[in-house]
């Protein structure tokens, strides 16, 4: 970086959380907020470091009966229902866990339990809040489009759940056609005026790095859901530094892979932030680091929830307080991780990097939208550990300016000249810096 920061002596207003001063809905919301919360691969509660979906699902206001709330496992953590699998030995449930998170063979079960929620809850007039990290994200773009293309069933109605799915499925495997007269489309259209008592609006959808992929090997995308039209607000937080070929970024704004029409949702309040590190660092699954007692997670997180916030969901007081004080400053000096870096301190060590590895040698399929044509293509090409591209007109989380300028250890190469940073990123940072750190 060629400017070096001057730093003030307050802490950023617009990124500090203060625990008596969050909104609330707009006046005259009479509705209550349904909150869905969808896990990336292998994340759940338990010993192991949280992800952002599941920080934000315990800071949210769960008393009164204005709010309700669903957090949904990860895939690869439960195999549909556990009485069914009670006679399984644990090697072999352990086995189906693992399999589950390689090719995503539970991703249909994952969506429609989402679809079942709502079902059960939703009235007219209720606002539909939906979060997710990674696959989760992915579960929450699709649960959205699929809402929109075959409605929302009416209370008593789940046994056609099964029904609405494989409809829908059908209809994005067709390539989302808007013909009416088209099989596909014709029996969506059944389907919802038969069916579903109303098309809901989608209140927010906040997204931590959502990737183009479900299935490790073979893909399971449905790549034009990036359009849901239904979708009032949406805020996707992305990693700057991810590399590995199975994760790579499935935007809303245009990009080098994305330049079909249908790829643009309707909606206009699409904010996608980029910030400093890998997959993880962003949605969350690392543990705080030694050095500085901070994560990167924080960072992406602090915007989340102030985003949704601002915006009407309701969160806990005391929660917030003590999200608040974890600062800014050690979030941006933590390490920024790389699953394919045989280092230990960066990744998880030789053994998880070479299994990286041995997929980025392999030409494993990916979706490309062809610029001409508007048709996605299947190609076939070994990634090598390439960074992620990033859209000439992407927007930088003022985060990613200070730790270039304030971390000698992170020099992104992707990054292109004409992207913008967040404004007034200068004045964000306070000046009691307490660690060693070298000013570019």
């Amino acid at each position: 970086m060629s400017r070096s920061p001057e730093t003030t002596s307050s802490l950023e207003s617009s990124t500090t959380l203060s625990p008596g001063s969050y909104a609330t809905a707009e006046d005259g919301f009479q509705g209550k907020n349904l909150v869905l919360c969808f896990d990336g691969t292998g994340s759940k509660f338990g010993e192991r470091p949280p992800s952002n979906v599941l920080k934000l699902y315990q800071m949210i206001k769960r008393t009164g009966n204005t709010q309700i709330h669903y957090y949904q496992p990860g895939i690869g953590t439960y195999i549909g229902s556990d009485n069914d699998f009670d006679c399984i030995s644990s090697k072999w449930r352990t086995f189906l866990l693992h399999l589950d998170a390689i090719i995503a063979y539970s991703f249909d079960d994952h969506i429609v339990a989402g679809y079942r929620f709502l079902i059960r809850y939703y009235n007219s007039g209720d606002r539909i809040w939906m979060f997710g990290f990674s696959r989760g994200a992915f579960t929450a773009r699709i649960l959205a489009s699929m809402i929109e293309r075959v409605g929302l069933i009416g209370s008593g109605g789940e046994e056609l759940v099964p029904c609405a799915w494989e409809i829908y499925k059908n209809w994005e495997n067709h390539g989302q056609p808007s013909n009416p007269c088209c099989r596909a489309s014709l029996l969506a259209d059944r389907f919802k005026n038969t069916f579903s008592m109303s098309v809901p609006e989608i209140h927010f959808l906040g997204l931590w790095d959502s990737i183009n992929s479900v299935g490790l090997i073979r893909n399971r995308i449905f790549p034009l859901t990036a359009r849901a039209r239904i979708v009032k607000h949406l805020r996707h937080a992305i990693s700057v530094d991810e590399r590995r070929s199975k994760f790579k970024q499935n935007l809303y704004h245009s990009n080098a892979h994305a330049h079909s029409l249908l790829q643009m949702p309707d909606t206009n309040d699409i904010v996608e932030r980029w910030f400093p590190g890998n997959h993880g660092d962003i949605g969350g699954g690392w543990s705080t680091d030694k050095e500085t007692g901070g994560q990167l997670t924080d960072l992406s997180l602090r915007w989340m929830v102030r985003e949704a916030r601002d915006l009407g969901l309701n969160f806990s007081e005391e929660a917030i307080g003590a999200f608040a004080l974890r600062g800014s400053v050690s979030a941006v000096m933590s390490r920024a991780h790389d699953m394919l870096s045989m280092d230990s301190e960066v990744g998880k060590g030789h053994y998880a990097a070479l299994r990286w590895w041995a997929l980025e040698l392999l030409p494993l399929p990916y979706m490309v939208d062809m610029r001409d044509t508007g048709v996605w293509e299947t190609r076939y090409l070994p990634n090598l550990g390439r960074r992620r591209e990033i859209p000439k007109d992407a927007v930088m989380h003022w985060s990613v300016t200070w730790k270039q300028a304030l971390d000698k250890r992170y020099k992104p190469k992707n990054i292109p000249s004409t992207v913008t940073y967040e404004p007034d990123d200068i004045e964000r940072m306070p000046d009691d810096l307490p660690y060693s750190i070298a000013v570019s």
